[in-house]
């Protein structure tokens, strides 16, 4: 009998073509097969993950993948089924043995950030929205920096701003103190909360608040952490010279948007360079290079902190997440298109 997991961590499918990274017959199938598969099929295990050390004895610290067929449109648009699936495979990882379950971004959303879980799940939940938010905070002072320009001379606009990841984003940021925030969502009321919990922290921000996606035309640096699974942003609403950088997976921006906007760059969101650990699967990112909230649940492990981390990001755990990050050596992965 294998010994206990430390870890899992639940994806789900970012789309139909993704299945035939686990299943290669998948390749050969017309994809209402596909569809119909990936909606009515219980999470399955993907992988094992090899590689992670503890945090001062250097023992090995196990974890797996485990996946949810469902994309996330079908995880939007059957929420139900969805919930069911993310407790059906919080529950497989239980039967591991293991002592924390991160959740990647549509599992999150679907269970707001985790809480709806605390019910059902006695095993401690991480959504990994802290390394997620200080990653795009840090990535965008990296990108400003090397274009010689200031946080107090810009204008950044975060689409989803009152989705988890965008609130985690937006309230991070404010203590940046960029020329002033851009704050789009979907609903007038969560935005003017958002705004308020920003003016707590930083009072002498200025922010101004939208539901039109076109605002982020005044906007030097756009970034998107919404949970949406549509196109979003279009070339004709952007401004010259803009930065993207794309937080949602998969990606809100237009794929022309490059072609026909050389001035623009955008840039893969969140993402981690992790040496050393491997996957066993392709998750369809470069070799040792996965999303934030994947790496911030193996690097909660390897410290040993098997403490529930769901909800809106806690300002107070970024350090002990980065702290750990550099102990493993894991660092921001730019990807600029």
């Amino acid at each position: 009998m294998n010994p206990p997991m430390d870890f899992a961590f639940i994806i789900n499918s970012p789309n139909y073509s993704f299945v035939a990274n686990k299943y290669k017959v998948a390749k050969h199938l017309p994809v209402s097969w596909i569809k119909f598969w990936c909606l009515h099929w219980p999470p399955v295990f993907v992988s094992k993950i090899s590689g992670l050390k503890s945090v001062g004895n250097n023992k090995e610290v196990s974890g797996c993948l485990i996946g949810i067929p469902m994309t996330g449109d079908q995880m939007l648009n059957h929420r139900k089924l969805a919930y069911k699936r993310v407790v059906q495979a919080c529950k497989k990882a239980e039967r591991l043995g293991v002592k924390l379950i991160g959740l990647a971004a549509f599992p999150s959303y679907i269970t707001k950030g985790g809480t709806d879980l605390k019910d059902t799940i006695k095993t401690p939940v991480a959504n990994g929205q802290t390394l997620t938010a200080s990653t795009a905070v840090d990535a965008i002072e990296i990108i400003l920096n090397k274009e010689k320009i200031n946080f107090n001379q810009i204008k950044i606009a975060i689409v989803g701003a009152t989705d988890l990841v965008g609130r985690g984003i937006s309230k991070l940021l404010a203590t940046k103190i960029p020329k002033e925030l851009i704050l789009i969502g979907k609903t007038p009321g969560h935005l003017f909360k958002l705004k308020e919990s920003i003016k707590n922290l930083v009072p002498d921000i200025e922010l101004s608040t939208s539901i039109d996606i076109t605002e982020i035309k005044n906007a030097e640096i756009i970034i998107v952490a919404s949970a949406s699974t549509k196109i979003i942003i279009n070339p004709e609403n952007v401004k010259k010279n803009a930065i993207i950088y794309d937080v949602s997976y998969p990606q809100n921006v237009n794929p022309n948007l490059i072609k026909t906007r050389p001035d623009i760059k955008v840039i893969d969101g969140s993402l981690i360079f992790t040496p050393g650990i491997n996957y066993h699967f392709n998750l369809g990112l470069p070799k040792e290079v996965v999303f934030s909230c994947l790496s911030e649940t193996m690097l909660l492990s390897s410290g040993g902190i098997f403490e529930d981390a769901t909800g809106d990001i806690d300002l107070q755990n970024i350090n002990v997440v980065k702290d750990l990050a550099k102990y493993h050596n894991f660092s921001i992965y730019l990807n600029i298109k």
